[in-house]
């Protein structure tokens, strides 16, 4: 009887543990003429605490991604950036924003490829562990 109960508080203390680090991501391909950049979080969901969740609802975070082509003077530059968001207090916990100079008339796919891996090596370093 013992052993059911110490693995029932066990199973709850997780529950409990993981009902706080769950993450919602809205968008998670970028396309751009047609060519697609998928994402995949699971990796740095898992090893920092987190469960990706398919509804808002559910989340208490959400991870939103972004990109814009910023027109300059001579070159366009590629801008892409991560932010995760705590939903209960509607504040930001982790911005991420890369640029990228692109060399033609207009950014191409392999300039946002760049600035969302760069973002990406960098959100690994800094994405805050779940408590």
């Amino acid at each position: 009887m013992m052993k059911w109960i110490s693995a029932l508080l066990c199973a709850l203390y997780v529950s409990v543990s993981m009902a706080n680090c769950q993450v919602y991501v809205p968008a998670k391909e970028f396309n751009y003429a047609g060519l697609v950049i998928r994402f995949d979080f699971y990796t740095l969901f898992n090893d920092k605490g987190y469960k990706e969740v398919t509804s808002v609802g559910e989340a208490d975070y959400e991870l939103k991604l972004s990109d814009e082509e910023v027109i300059g003077r001579y070159f366009h530059q590629a801008r892409a950036s991560y932010e995760l968001i705590d939903l209960r207090s509607h504040q930001s916990k982790l911005s991420i924003v890369n640029d990228k100079r692109c060399f033609t008339q207009n950014c191409g796919i392999s300039d946002y490829r760049s600035v969302w891996v760069k973002g990406y090596k960098k959100i690994l370093k800094t994405f805050p562990v779940c408590k």
